[in-house]
């Protein structure tokens, strides 16, 4: 790797180069990023974030602030040394946030904190090729990064388009019917959390065979297979809002907790008190805040097995093993066998569409690419993204056959006959305690029916005076309608903020009488 060189230009102002390749020109930088800008002008637009990918010194910012004066730009630098000599150093500029190889923070690290979810919709990444020649492995680092992300966002958004109103509308209701709650005790007991891919069959014959060794916990998608194999859970990590959810609650024991928060869907009546996750969803908190509940605060990440994650960082010292968690298909199969779903299926089969059709249709349009006999689509991939970059934790090992094409870097997996060589936990102390709600229903309901007429008063505010909790629950009820307004003009934003408005005031009006 040839060395940078730093060096003023014909017009006096600095250039670079590296061996024979110019990252800018040898006579007027300024005026090569200028020309350069032009040929992009149709992609720009003033307010947006825009990511620059090799900023080299710094010429193609300087011109943008110009430019855009209302954008966020990101500058990413592919050399510490061009970053410590770019041409503007001026700390107080707020609207370039900059990140070099050297930085304290790792790529993923600094965009997943620089570039909000919002972002996506009016995002536009500009590419300085010099910079990419030269330094083409971090370059190819950077770019993995940032699809990443957005792959993420992206996941996010479509989650939040589909459930935002179902997870507040049950965030309501379970605040409304919730008479008990558990918390957890801490302990160090061995932890085994049970996905649902096809790979828990192989698993399970030696999870009951050392079944008094470890604490299960369970995804509410393996639960099918777990009771089939009178296997029962000691924790059950639910997030799912929707009616797979209470598909899945069939097959939950009776009195077994469930972690979950208060977005989730409502439990079926055999089930345990519910241990409370607070996620940040809109109203969850302000809810809590006025009913002293005790709360397990946990990002929201997208995927249930990543909260059950999370979670057990929180409530054990213990370790790890995780199983079923593919990642991938088997062949046609997305899930062990049985499944909660396998009944669903059987219902679209007919005399000319064939159970193997519906299956063959299913895997094709979900998970396209094949790796032998596996196979992964995009959607686990996003999965496989959170889990390569954000499950580093010496205590976690995986449990699957090491044929899996989905490796997770860090992750060992574990010898099945250390499962053997745990100690038993069967006379350890009590896992959870109960505690009941301080104020009866009838309270609660009227806190909730406050809270909705609170939000519609807010709502009718000017966008300019409405605080960061109510522009969030906009976004959270109608996600397009706020990713609308980031690609409008200046003269039609106004109008699509009142349209975006409305909508939302709609629908808390609807929960109003909903819960009056």
């Amino acid at each position: 790797m040839d060395p940078i060189i730093v060096e003023a230009a014909k017009n006096g102002k600095p250039t670079a180069f590296a061996g024979k390749l110019r990252i800018h020109s040898s006579y007027n930088p300024e005026n090569e990023a200028e020309k350069f800008l032009k040929e992009h002008m149709e992609n720009l637009r003033d307010g947006a974030i825009v990511v620059i990918i090799g900023a080299g010194l710094g010429y193609i910012d300087q011109k943008l602030q110009e430019i855009l004066p209302q954008s966020t730009l990101i500058a990413l630098h592919l050399d510490s040394k061009l970053y410590a000599k770019r041409i503007s150093r001026k700390a107080a500029s707020l609207k370039v946030k900059r990140w070099h190889p050297a930085d304290s923070v790792d790529i993923e690290t600094f965009l997943s904190r620089a570039l909000p979810e919002t972002s996506i919709a009016g995002l536009c990444i500009l590419q300085w090729p010099p910079s990419l020649q030269i330094r083409q492995q971090v370059a190819d680092n950077v770019q993995m990064a940032l699809a990443k992300i957005i792959r993420r966002h992206t996941g996010n958004i479509s989650c939040t388009a589909a459930f935002g109103r179902l997870w507040l509308q049950n965030s309501i209701r379970n605040f409304i019917t919730t008479e008990f709650l558990c918390c957890p005790i801490r302990s160090k007991d061995p932890v085994v959390l049970a996905a649902s891919g096809p790979s828990l069959e192989e698993a399970i014959p030696l999870l009951r065979r050392h079944r008094a060794s470890f604490r299960l916990w369970a995804l509410p998608s393996s639960l099918a297979a777990i009771s089939n194999a009178n296997l029962s859970p000691d924790l059950v990590v639910a997030t799912d809002p929707g009616m797979w959810a209470r598909i899945h609650g069939r097959y939950l024991p009776a009195n077994c907790p469930v972690a979950m928060p208060l977005s989730a869907a409502p439990l079926p009546d055999h089930a345990g008190a519910p241990m409370l996750l607070d996620q940040g969803t809109p109203g969850e908190t302000i809810i809590r805040l006025n009913e002293p509940w005790p709360a397990i605060s946990l990002p929201a990440m997208g995927t249930v097995a990543a909260t059950a994650i999370e979670l057990w960082k929180r409530i054990t010292d213990g370790p790890l093993v995780l199983t079923g968690l593919d990642l991938c298909w088997h062949d046609l199969r997305a899930h062990v066998r049985p499944h909660s779903f396998d009944g669903w299926l059987a219902t679209r089969q007919n005399r000319v569409r064939p159970m193997q059709q519906i299956l063959w249709e299913r895997a094709t349009a979900s998970v396209p690419k094949r790796i032998g006999r596996k196979r992964v689509g995009s959607v686990l991939q996003t999965y496989a993204d959170w889990f390569d970059s954000d499950l580093r934790e010496a205590r976690i090992s995986r449990l699957t056959r090491s044929e899996t094409p989905i490796k997770l870097p860090g992750i060992p997996l574990i010898d099945p006959k250390q499962l053997g060589k745990w100690k038993s936990i069967a006379g350890n102390a009590q896992y959870v305690t109960t505690q009941r709600s301080p104020r009866n229903k009838n309270v609660r309901q009227e806190m909730a029916r406050a809270l909705l007429r609170n939000w519609r008063d807010r709502l009718e505010l000017p966008i300019d005076r409405m605080d960061s909790s109510t522009l969030d629950l906009m976004y959270f009820l109608d996600p397009g309608g706020t990713l609308d307004i980031r690609r409008q003009s200046k003269a039609k934003y106004q109008e699509a903020v009142e349209i975006h408005r409305q909508r939302v005031c709609v629908i808390v009006r609807k929960m109003e009488r909903l819960y009056g």
